[in-house]
């Protein structure tokens, strides 16, 4: 039975939500993110709604991370940055290289504000709104994702239901909007890397 609601899961991402192209451009861990976020969401059992809080985020953090993150990072050491003001995306990845971890939302929140990141997008073939998305949006859609994550598995007595969770699930996926993990997926896709 889990498998038929995979199948029907990856189904429904496939054509509502990512298209094929977009669905392929997703890592494997991205994938299974989605499929049990869409799949609880979806299940007529009653499930813990936090749970698709956390696939979500796990879904974000992967596609945050090889579309911003990863070439940021390249960006940097291709070019040996030494420019003071361009040294502020650096701290973030030191701190967390010391630490030996992998960034997420938080980290992702900090990078968004960083001046390498918007000198690096002035590099790529982004339109003045994806570029706004990125910069203005994407912030504050992973601070209310990180929030309500955070809040939904740490706080002690607190019962959350799908009406709760709703409004993030629908503002990720794209149910009557665009889509903050499509929309990134779509920039990903299009992105034809830094101008020559």
């Amino acid at each position: 039975m889990k498998k038929a609601e995979d199948e029907r899961a990856r189904e429904r991402l496939r054509a509502y939500f990512f298209g094929d192209d977009g669905w392929n451009t997703l890592s494997e861990r991205a994938r299974r993110a989605l499929v049990e976020a869409d799949r609880v969401w979806f299940s007529t059992r009653v499930g813990r709604p936090e749970t698709v809080l956390n696939e979500l985020r796990i879904a974000t953090d992967e596609v945050v991370y090889s579309l911003l993150w990863v070439p940021l990072c390249h960006w940097i050491d291709h070019r040996g940055i030494t420019d003071p003001q361009l040294l502020d995306f650096q701290k973030i990845r030191q701190g967390l290289d010391d630490k030996r971890h992998r960034p997420s939302l938080g980290q992702f929140q900090k990078m968004l504000r960083t001046q390498a990141l918007k000198e690096f997008l002035n590099m790529l073939a982004l339109s003045t709104e994806e570029r706004r998305f990125i910069l203005k949006d994407l912030p504050r859609s992973l601070g209310a994702l990180r929030s309500q994550r955070k809040s939904g598995e740490h706080d002690i007595g607190i019962v959350r239901n799908m009406k709760d969770v709703a409004p993030l699930f629908k503002e990720f996926m794209g149910i009557g909007c665009e889509g903050v993990l499509p929309r990134l997926v779509k920039i990903q896709a299009a992105s034809s890397g830094p101008k020559p």
